[in-house]
């Protein structure tokens, strides 16, 4: 996918389907974000429900750290900002979204799958979780209070305060659930 168009949408049967694909990690920067608003835009006036995915492999690497090396303080708490709001559109979407978890989801990746109604991930030797914690990075407050409304309250501090990692087959080993 050209870099142009890191996200796609298409409609079928009144389902939006909107794909991220970079052609890299699926990394959120101010271009992810404003082509995930304008599929959103679309899918909302068009849709009746939204599945959210990535390409295979890859749902997202979470924010984009070059753009946080490079935007200075000012700049790294816009792209903050217009990230929070993206999950915050996502998690109070009049329209049912579903994420359609198509391989890792490591930090804000691991958000957007918890700002969307529903989840579902497809099998293989993916990478699940929010690594700030053993970056060094602390959550966000928006991040905490997301993974708190939606995660297993017996894998809160594990998930967000230790940094752990999870992946799909040994979840699925699990006799408790994360999500």
């Amino acid at each position: 996918m050209s870099a142009s168009a890191p996200a796609t949408l298409e409609i079928t049967n009144n389902i939006a389907l909107i794909r991220m694909d970079d052609g890299k990690a699926n990394a959120i920067n101010f271009e992810m974000i404003a082509a995930l608003n304008a599929t959103l835009d679309t899918a909302e006036a068009e849709a009746k429900a939204i599945v959210l995915a990535g390409r295979d492999g890859r749902f997202s690497g979470g924010f984009d750290l070059n753009a946080f090396a490079s935007l200075g303080a000012d700049g790294v708490y816009k792209l903050l900002d217009a990230g929070a709001e993206l999950l915050l559109r996502l998690y109070g979407n009049k329209l049912p979204v579903v994420a359609a978890c198509t391989g890792h989801a490591i930090a804000m990746g691991v958000f957007i799958l918890n700002a969307c109604d529903t989840r579902v991930g497809t099998a293989g030797e993916y990478k699940i979780g929010a690594n700030e914690a053993i970056t060094g990075m602390n959550l966000p407050i928006f991040a905490m209070e997301l993974s708190r409304d939606r995660l297993n309250p017996t894998h809160l501090t594990r998930a967000t305060i230790q940094g752990f990692i999870y992946d799909p087959k040994a979840r699925s080993r699990r006799a408790i659930s994360i999500f």
